[in-house]
């Protein structure tokens, strides 16, 4: 019988694709901004492997006081995530154990000036905020970069190693986790994220050129 508990990892990608929503400014009357969602084309899902899971908003607000008065901040990005079943006999059976994540965040102008600060973001530094919010990832070490095709444009996407727990067991597992840096599409930016168990680097991190390269936003 399969087991459907899902990887940690997906985790560990939805803290790392959730660090673009905190904007810390403030400029005249209430602000909201909201991403428009990316997807991966049927060919690069049929070519790697990987199923839609879902996909999901997540909206960040913030409060501030300026003159006496109270502003807010309202940003909502979004999630579109794929994950691929593998057959882990070492963890006792079937798990959701690779994950790819096409997050889009928008761009926050505001006068003709862009604020969301992934803009200015390293793929280290994504990653250091979102081992502080995710317990479930630990011990990650940048392990190498390399640069592939999101959209028609060049991007550097870093390679992490680390640890995650697998959800339901306790049992931790190494993984390898696959960052890009953000891409400018319209109005928004874009941040491919993917996670897997490190003992299939070799074959996922072509499927994570596939995925990335079949993207697709209409932002």
């Amino acid at each position: 019988m399969k087991s459907r508990r899902s990887f940690l990892a997906s985790g560990a990608v939805g803290a790392i694709a959730a660090t673009a929503g905190c904007l810390d400014f403030i400029l005249g009357d209430d602000l909201s901004f909201s991403a428009s969602a990316a997807s991966v084309s049927d060919s690069a899902l049929s070519e790697s492997g990987y199923d839609k899971r879902r996909t999901q908003k997540k909206t960040f607000e913030k409060t501030f006081e300026v003159g006496g008065e109270s502003r807010s901040v309202s940003v909502t990005n979004v999630y579109a995530e794929y994950d691929r079943t593998i057959d882990l006999s070492f963890l006792g059976g079937s798990q959701r154990a690779a994950t790819f994540t096409a997050a889009t965040t928008p761009k926050a102008k505001v006068l003709g000036q862009t604020f969301n600060p992934i803009k200015d973001m390293s793929p280290a530094e994504i990653v250091r905020r979102a081992q502080g919010r995710y317990q479930g990832l630990s011990n990650l070490q940048t392990s190498g970069e390399h640069t592939v095709t999101i959209l028609g444009k060049d991007a550097t996407v870093t390679r992490f190693t680390g640890e995650a727990e697998l959800s339901g067991s306790g049992q931790t597992v190494d993984i390898e986790l696959q960052v890009s840096e953000a891409v400018s599409s319209g109005d928004d930016f874009l941040l491919a994220v993917s996670g897997y168990p490190q003992r299939l680097a070799d074959e996922e991190r072509q499927h994570y050129v596939t995925l990335a390269g079949g993207v697709q936003h209409d932002g």
